[in-house]
């Protein structure tokens, strides 16, 4: 606005010039004698309308009458001047000609302006118009929302109202009925006996049943427990009871083979004494023989024979080449040996003890060799015997990780976990038979007491989180504050994402609640525990997430073992000392 305001006051001080100056007269003039080369400005000023309106006696006296109303008013009257003095009336022709020019144009910009302004003005009436219409417009779509608006905040007041007089009709009947029921109490407290007496006697029976109540749950929850493991126990004592009972078969079948044995041994060995004994005897009668020839030598004073080659007669008729080592026995034993055939007997049992250990130590060598892998069936007793816990919220897959690790298959459709649950895998980690006792627990918010009385009894824990449900791994680092606070001693626990094979499904906006791989390393790093990836849809990685954690746990009791014997031998080497 200011931009124009100035253009039409430029318009207005210029429409203002031929009063003054006579900027028309002479564009008028320069275009009537554009040919004529001998015409002068004071010709023109005279020949034009202004010439009426003032006398010139000079040009002097014209030039300090006119009015430019111009910035450049002195120099465009200098130059002027300069012009008509200077003798060139070309020049001077084409000057007044471009200053014609120039005072039309400026006539012409104002009435173009004053167009511009008149168009301006319309323009500004209709858009006002059109911008009440627009405003009334939307103050009528305003009015029409806020009436729907109000029309259904007063439905939903009114339903809103109905319900809270329905609830507070059935609150007044329950409390009424309450009311009666209290009444009938007091009646009947007051016939019995005083109201003090009464209310202070019940509320010490109050306490004290409150008192049993909290001790029996807690009986029940350490019998629940007990019998939890018992059970556990009885599996684990049964499964080695049926090993147990094929090994005692197959020993017995050994046993009898080497009874047998034994018994033709033992009968050779008899044989073996007679003969000795007989042997025996001959020797000492064929010492008194050589003794009494001695004696007659002597006494016929001849030289005394040597014995040897009747010793090596008498070693060559009683000691037989023996082809075994129970001949051997026989030909060491002595004459102050009371029985040499039990003796040999006793030495053949303990021989036989002996092969029969070095055969059964090397068979088992054989076995640990041809099954020396990671994780496989276990072949035998257990050697040890581990309490793993699966913990998480619910709905991660805890129970269908447990089911894959013991079963092998995938079962969809299993119910939530109430409480806790157990499962013993009995598998070869390592070259050793162990038996894992898988505790699956519930994820419910009411069972998570209930789980930390399990945690106490744990060597190891699995933490499962649900690598698709980001509120599932946000839960993770209360789970491991709970184990920590529940056991009496640090236990491994290993942090596991299930469910791996749904993360290859989502792409693009659907990856905002996935945890990525980083983000549960990162996690399990920070607060120092294990870590693994599986899923039990597919039974990926499901075993090598036992396998870490159970050589964790045999590592951990490994260490705990040489700890405790090393106090035991410094305890011994001190006692000795002393």
């Amino acid at each position: 606005m200011k931009r124009r305001a100035s253009v039409v006051d430029t318009e207005h001080d210029c429409g203002t010039l031929p009063r003054g100056f006579g900027f028309a007269t002479v564009y008028e003039g320069a275009s009537e004698t554009e040919n004529n080369d001998s015409f002068s400005l004071s010709e023109n000023i005279k020949g034009s309308p202004l010439s009426d309106v003032a006398v010139y006696n000079s040009d002097s006296d014209a030039y300090s009458s006119i009015d430019f109303s111009l910035p450049c008013q002195d120099e465009v009257l200098l130059l002027y001047e300069q012009l008509q003095s200077s003798g060139m009336p070309q020049i001077l022709h084409r000057f007044e000609k471009v200053v014609g020019s120039f005072c039309k144009e400026i006539r012409d910009q104002k009435y173009e302006n004053v167009r511009l302004q008149h168009v301006f003005e319309s323009e500004r009436q209709s858009y006002s118009r059109r911008m009440l219409e627009v405003e009334s417009e939307i103050d009528q779509h305003i009015s029409n929302a806020e009436r729907k608006v109000r029309d259904e905040e007063r439905r939903r007041l009114c339903q809103e109202k109905e319900e809270m007089r329905m609830q507070l009709e059935q609150e007044m009947m329950e409390l009424k009925n309450n009311l009666l029921a209290m009444q009938k109490m007091e009646d009947a407290i007051k016939k019995e006996s005083t109201k003090g007496e009464q209310t202070l006697e019940l509320k010490a029976k109050l306490q004290d049943l409150t008192g049993e109540n909290q001790r029996l749950k807690s009986n029940l929850a350490e019998s629940q427990l007990e019998l939890a493991v018992i059970k556990s126990e009885l599996v684990t004592i049964k499964s080695e009871y049926e090993t147990r009972k094929e090994e005692m078969l197959s020993d017995n079948e050994a046993i009898m083979e080497s009874a047998k044995q034994s018994e033709n041994l033992r009968r050779q060995l008899r044989l073996l004494y007679d003969a000795n004994k007989k042997l025996h005897d001959t020797n000492d009668s064929l010492r008194e023989a050589l003794d009494q020839r001695t004696l007659a030598c002597k006494q016929l004073n001849l030289r005394t024979p040597s014995p040897l080659p009747f010793h090596r007669e008498v070693s060559a008729h009683s000691m037989p080449e023996p082809k075994d080592v129970y001949s051997q026995a026989s030909a060491c034993s002595t004459d102050e040996d009371a029985d040499s055939g039990l003796s040999l007997a006793m030495r053949y049992d303990s021989y036989c003890s002996g092969d029969l250990e070095t055969e059964c130590r090397k068979t088992s060598k054989t076995a640990v060799l041809s099954n020396n892998e990671g994780f496989g069936n276990a072949d035998g007793p257990p050697e040890r015997t581990f309490r793993i816990v699966m913990c998480g919220d619910a709905s991660v897959g805890k129970s269908s990780i447990v089911t894959r690790i013991v079963k092998g298959v995938f079962t969809g459709n299993l119910p939530s976990t109430l409480g806790v649950d157990f499962q013993v895998k009995n598998a070869r980690i390592d070259d050793k038979n162990v038996a894992i006792q898988l505790w699956d627990t519930a994820g419910q918010e009411r069972f998570r007491s209930l789980c930390k009385s399990y945690f106490r009894r744990a060597d190891g824990a699995i933490l499962v989180y649900d690598c698709t449900m980001e509120q599932t791994f946000l839960g993770v680092r209360d789970w491991i504050q709970t184990i920590k606070e529940s056991t009496l001693k640090p236990i491994p626990v290993l942090i596991c994402a299930n469910k791996t094979d749904l993360r290859r499904q989502f792409s693009g906006n659907e990856c905002r609640g996935i945890v990525s791989t980083e983000d549960g390393r990162s996690l399990a790093s920070a607060m120092e525990v294990l870590f693994a990836e599986c899923s039990a849809f597919d039974g990926s990685n499901v075993e090598e997430v036992l396998l870490a954690l159970t050589r964790e746990l045999m590592a951990t009791e490994d260490v705990e073992v040489r700890s405790a014997g090393v106090i035991l031998t410094q305890k011994k080497s001190s006692s000795s000392c002393c």
